[in-house]
């Protein structure tokens, strides 16, 4: 499957990740968390933090970022 890099975000800059469909795996390798989202309606949320993704089979997300002032 699909792995990708996220870029370096600013801290005040925030990421929704949702699972829609599939199973997905968040992982923030600057503080060795990984997230699997496996279920319809599980999520990650962070801020500025440096993340990989990687769908771990067919899925959607929806992702949301916004900056809070």
């Amino acid at each position: 499957m699909k792995k990708e890099t996220g870029h370096e975000l600013n801290e005040s800059d925030r990421t929704l990740v949702m699972l829609i469909s599939g199973r997905w795996r968040q992982n923030f390798p600057n503080s060795s968390t990984e997230m699997i989202l496996s279920s319809p309606g599980d999520y990650a949320l962070h801020s500025g933090q440096m993340h990989e993704s990687e769908a771990l089979e067919d899925s959607h997300v929806m992702v949301v970022r916004w900056v809070e002032n």
